[in-house]
């Protein structure tokens, strides 16, 4: 009976390996991010532009932001080497100011006067 229990010993361990892989592959799978997510933007709303020269531009999609937030996108100005920061906007209840989070971590209110109808990009 020595040999049995060695064989009992090695098919619980091949079969837990197996179920370890299998549940690990399912859980990866439910948590992966889906890529189409960040990808609509929608088409651009408005824009805005500081005195250096960078833009925000509101989009009418909604993009990485969730609830009633909008995607933004900051651009710098032209020749600056940064790269565009997405982040989301909200317009306030009293409709006179957007307010503008990046996912960088700044934020920003900008007077609805401001902003500029976007053309097509």
């Amino acid at each position: 009976m020595i040999g049995f229990d060695a064989a009992a010993f090695r098919r619980g361990f091949w079969r837990g390996v197996a179920v370890g892989l299998a549940g690990g592959l399912w859980l990866a799978m439910l948590l992966w991010p889906s890529p189409a997510r960040a990808q609509d933007l929608g088409a651009p709303f408005a824009t805005v532009t500081a005195s250096d020269g960078a833009s925000i531009t509101l989009h009418l999609g909604r993009g990485p932001c969730v609830g009633d937030a909008l995607a933004a996108i900051w651009r710098p100005a032209a020749g600056d080497q940064r790269a565009p920061v997405l982040g989301c906007w909200v317009l306030t209840s009293s409709g006179l100011t957007v307010l503008v989070s990046f996912l960088d971590g700044d934020r920003g209110d900008i007077p609805v006067g401001r902003l500029v109808k976007a053309r097509a990009l």
